[in-house]
């Protein structure tokens, strides 16, 4: 049942909308789309052979920031790779990427990958308004799983970081305005 949830859960999390943080969805084989308006429009992205694991992230008013695929070459809201994406490589990461809004500042953005568990900070000030890498990749913890997602605090301000690291545990980490907790909960 636990299994269950934490699918179902994780599932979710990037049609859950933040402020419209999941308004453009990046579909991979240069297909996306853009719900901020009626009828939604579709955009050409710079994925053309992606099918798994892709991932955007808009502002509050739905205005595509970012997307990544499954490299972790990220683009901003011009498709064009950031200028420090090479930094975020984190080696054969072959699975989940995904982005989480920071607490405390509008314009950073957490970019979390799964095994091993690591976090990049994109600040959207950078590269005159396009965004780039503030924090290079940091490692939570060196193995975890395949499933990652987020979902927001009970305090509607913060957000738990979700990882299953094997078929049986699952690990939180709360992400706050002081940035992420270095132990699980």
């Amino acid at each position: 049942m636990k299994r269950l949830i934490l699918t179902y859960l994780l599932f979710i999390q990037s049609f859950i909308v933040f402020c419209q943080h999941g308004n453009n969805w990046v579909l991979g084989y240069n297909g996306g789309i853009n719900f901020s308006t009626s009828p939604p429009k579709t955009f050409e992205p710079s994925i053309d052979y992606s099918y798994l694991y892709s991932q955007a992230f808009s502002d509050c008013n739905g205005q595509l920031l970012f997307y990544t695929y499954i490299d972790r070459m990220v683009w901003n809201k011009e498709h064009k790779p950031i200028p420090s994406y090479n930094k975020l490589d984190s080696g054969s990461n072959k699975f989940n990427t995904f982005f989480v809004p920071d607490p405390g500042d509008d314009s950073l953005v957490y970019m979390f990958t799964t095994s091993p568990l690591r976090f990049s900070v994109l600040d959207v000030r950078l590269d005159s308004g396009r965004g780039d890498v503030k924090q290079s990749p940091k490692t939570i913890i060196d193995s975890s799983g395949q499933v990652g997602g987020f979902i927001k605090h009970a305090n509607d301000t913060d957000y738990w970081i979700l990882v299953k690291t094997n078929y049986f545990n699952i690990r939180a980490y709360l992400l706050t305005k002081n940035g992420i907790a270095a132990n699980a909960v």
